[in-house]
């Protein structure tokens, strides 16, 4: 994905299933600062999310599906 992020995160993973998935932004401390869930499909998915209101620093894409979690580190700047 791409990295670092200026105003626009983008990522994209893959499924071998459709079903949801918990994303959320963490801060180096831990602190939650956007959750969401998407719909995934079987396949390549794209995800794209706004992040002009962060301040610059280190934050972390967490994907959280079924017993599978991904965390992807990433700078805003």
């Amino acid at each position: 994905f791409q990295n670092p992020v200026h105003d626009i995160l983008k990522a994209s993973f893959e499924t071998s299933e459709a079903g949801t998935a918990q994303i959320r932004i963490v801060d180096v401390s831990g602190k939650i600062i956007i959750t969401e869930s998407v719909k995934l499909q079987k396949g390549v998915n794209q995800y794209q999310r706004s992040l002009s209101k962060l301040s610059p620093g280190t934050y972390y894409l967490v994907v959280n599906r079924d017993d599978m979690r991904k965390t992807f580190p990433f700078i805003k700047f």
